[in-house]
């Protein structure tokens, strides 16, 4: 897919946000952010020379302004006294989305060496796929420990598909791209 559509796409996704189609349903949730790591991913090289251009904050600094951007996302239903309990805090609706766009790979260029933020990058998208599953599964269950408990089995089951993908995948994935 051309850069184009896919900016055009990752803006729609923006945009809908504003649409009150009921912020909490699964509809549209996300795409912006699929869109962005798309664009992002296809001017790789441009990012790069972008981010060796600029001055190098430290990395600490880094970690305020995303910790800042994250905090400013959160739904508003967490600010005691709210209004409307399930809106969400615009500015973070409107400027999330390009920030952390901004934000990752500078990131990820300062922390690639470190083996935790790779084993956590490497997680993450098993997490985000087997996140519900293990949730739903374990609905009926009451305890006081649950959360800690599916928090564990999520993190487990997730490092069990990047060991599988590690395995079996990315050696066969390897031969096709040599191709």
């Amino acid at each position: 897919m051309k850069a184009n559509a896919l900016t055009v796409l990752a803006l729609i996704g923006i945009v809908l946000q504003f649409i009150s189609y009921g912020q909490h349903a699964p509809v549209f949730y996300g795409l912006h952010f699929f869109l962005l790591g798309a664009l992002a991913r296809r001017h790789t090289d441009d990012i790069e020379s972008v981010i060796h251009k600029i001055a190098n904050p430290p990395l600490w600094f880094l970690y305020v302004v995303t910790f800042v951007i994250i905090f400013f996302a959160i739904p508003n239903e967490l600010y005691i006294g709210s209004a409307d309990e399930h809106a969400h805090n615009t500015v973070g609706r409107l400027f999330y989305p390009v920030i952390m766009a901004a934000l990752i790979p500078l990131l990820h260029e300062r922390t690639k060496s470190n083996k935790i933020d790779t084993w956590i990058g490497h997680l993450s998208y098993p997490f985000y796929l087997v996140h519900t599953l293990v949730i739903a599964l374990f609905s009926i269950w009451e305890s006081v420990y649950k959360a800690p408990v599916l928090l564990i089995l999520c993190i487990g089951v997730s490092a069990i598909f990047v060991m599988l993908e590690m395995k079996y995948v990315d050696p066969w994935r390897s031969k096709f791209a040599k191709k």
